[in-house]
C-alpha cells in the first residue's frame, strides 16, 4: 500500500494534525531501532518496528488516511514513512529493502536520491522540517490513543448487534472532565478523520435510537465515548455520512468532482 499510495502531489499537500502524529511516532521508533542497533540488540529493534507497523502505522495511520487517499486531495506522509522503514530494515533485511527500493515510483526514479544503505537513521526525513514542530502533541498522543481506543471498543459493541459495519456508520460524542478539553478541542477539526467516523462532538448531548459507550483516561479524571448514529446522510462519494440530503454529494466531494 505505501508503494501504491507515493504522489508528488503529496509533497506541496498541507500537512494535518494526523500526518504531525504518524511523523512523531515515526521519529520515536526511529530512535528506539537506532539505539538497540547501536548496541547490537537487533532483535530489539526487529520488535520495535512490527509495534510500531501494526500499532500506529497500520490500525492507527494508514485506516484514517485512507479517505484522504481515496475521495481527499491524496496528501499525507507517506513518503516520509517509506524512507524511515526502508532505513530501518537496511541492517536485518538488505535483499528486501533493494528490491523494494528497486520498485518505487518512476517519479521517484527519475529524481536524484540517496539510496537507503547510504542513509543512517540520525539522518533527517525528506520533508520532515515542513510538519513536526509542536512539542505539545508528544503530550496530547497518550490520550487521543486513549479516547480512540474507547471508541472503537464501543463500535464494537454495536457491530456485535449488527446495528453498524464500517465505523464511518457512526458519529461520535466525548463527554470529558474540564481539564482536558483544551486538549481535544485543539485537534476538533480533524477529529473525525483521526477516530474514523462520521463526526466528533465534545461534550455534547447523548441522543440516539441507539448508543454505545466506553471510559477511557483523561487528564483530570475519566472520559467516556459515545458512539451513536451519524446524524446525516451517506456521500455516495466518500461513504461518510456527512451529506445534507440523502442520495447526494458532500460540500468536499461536490468540489472534488467539479474540477475533474
Amino acid at each position: 500500500m505505501l508503494l501504491g499510495s507515493m504522489h508528488p502531489s503529496a509533497r506541496t499537500a498541507p500537512i494535518t494534525k494526523l500526518d504531525r502524529i504518524a511523523l512523531v511516532q515515526l521519529q520515536t521508533v526511529m530512535a528506539e531501532v537506532a539505539a538497540s542497533y547501536d548496541n547490537f540488540e537487533f532483535y530489539k529493534g526487529v520488535n520495535a518496528i512490527n509495534k510500531w507497523i501494526s500499532s500506529d502505522l497500520s490500525a492507527f495511520y494508514l485506516e484514517a488516511m485512507k479517505d484522504r487517499l481515496y475521495c481527499g486531495d491524496g496528501g499525507g506522509v507517506i513518503e516520509e514513512i517509506f524512507h524511515g522503514l526502508l532505513r530501518m530494515l537496511t541492517p536485518v533485511t538488505p535483499m528486501l529493502v533493494e528490491e523494494t527500493w528497486d520498485h518505487r515510483p518512476e517519479w521517484m526514479k527519475a529524481e536524484p536520491q540517496v539510496h537507503p544503505f547510504h542513509r543512517t537513521l540520525a539522518d533527517p526525513i525528506i520533508a520532515l522540517d515542513r510538519a513536526v514542530g509542536d512539542d505539545s502533541l508528544l503530550a496530547d498522543l497518550p490520550w487521543l490513543l486513549s479516547a480512540n481506543t474507547a471508541i472503537k471498543t464501543a463500535q464494537e459493541e454495536a457491530r456485535a448487534m449488527k446495528i453498524i459495519g464500517s465505523s464511518l456508520e457512526s458519529s461520535v460524542i466525548l463527554q470529558l472532565p474540564a481539564q482536558p478539553w483544551d486538549v481535544f478541542e485543539r485537534y476538533a477539526d480533524e477529529l473525525g478523520t483521526i477516530f474514523v467516523v462520521s463526526s466528533v462532538e465534545l461534550n455534547g448531548g447523548i441522543e440516539g435510537v441507539w448508543k454505545y459507550s466506553c471510559d477511557f483516561d483523561a487528564p483530570g479524571g475519566k472520559g467516556t465515548a459515545w458512539v451513536l448514529p451519524p446524524k446525516d446522510h451517506k456521500c455516495l462519494r466518500c461513504w461518510r455520512y456527512v451529506a445534507p440530503v440523502e442520495d447526494e454529494l458532500c460540500k468536499r466531494c461536490e468540489e472534488a468532482v467539479a474540477v475533474l
